[in-house]
């Protein structure tokens, strides 16, 4: 071989090994996968029901009666149960106030003094709280005076019945009660409390 062959083929075998390579090179593809999530929202309703108030106890829909009575050192002590005859539930909230009647139903002079005395029982002489009554429940209230005369008084008017007043009526309840207050018929009331 002459030396120009011999050149000739060193030439061709760079040519085909370099040039081989490149057109068997292999591609390399990157590729990139990108995965959403959509955010997920949770709702929630909530729903409240709340029933109308009922309505305050008007003297229409009460009626009493005496529970207890007890007396000592001239200071008497009566406890009333007050029941709701009416339909539906109401509400009473506070003290009542007090008509004396004579035996012939005429109004006495009659002096209603709320929480200034001690009652019986501890119930009674808490702070008036709003007392939830349900159609034939019971509240209670205490009466407490004295059968001593004062001042002028020699004696104490018989009162036959009362007319008890519930907070924020004009129309009253009549309860039978004989009593006889002194000091211008002057009674001591406590505030309704729940039926024990």
């Amino acid at each position: 071989m002459t030396a120009g062959s011999a050149t000739f083929a060193i030439a061709l075998a760079l040519a085909i090994g370099f040039g081989g390579g490149w057109l068997f090179k292999k591609d390399t593809t990157t590729s990139t996968t990108t995965t959403t999530t959509a955010p997920t929202s949770t709702s929630s309703t909530t729903t409240t029901s709340t029933l109308p108030p009922a309505l305050a106890c008007g003297g229409a829909v009460l009626s009493g009666s005496v529970s207890t009575s007890q007396g000592a050192a001239g200071t008497i002590q009566m406890t009333f149960i007050v029941s709701n005859v009416g339909a539906k539930a109401c509400t009473i909230d506070g003290y009542p106030t007090v008509q004396l009647l004579s035996p012939n139903t005429t109004a006495m002079t009659t002096t209603t003094v709320p929480a200034a005395a001690v009652f019986s029982p501890a119930a009674a002489n808490a702070p008036p709280a709003r007392q939830h009554v349900t159609a034939g429940g019971h509240v209670e209230f205490v009466l407490q005076f004295s059968d001593v005369p004062s001042g002028a008084e020699r004696t104490c008017p018989l009162a036959a019945s009362i007319n008890v007043y519930p907070p924020s009526s004009a129309t009253p309840f009549n309860v039978a009660a004989s009593i006889t207050p002194c000091n211008l018929g002057t009674v001591n009331v406590s505030p309704f409390f729940a039926a024990t």
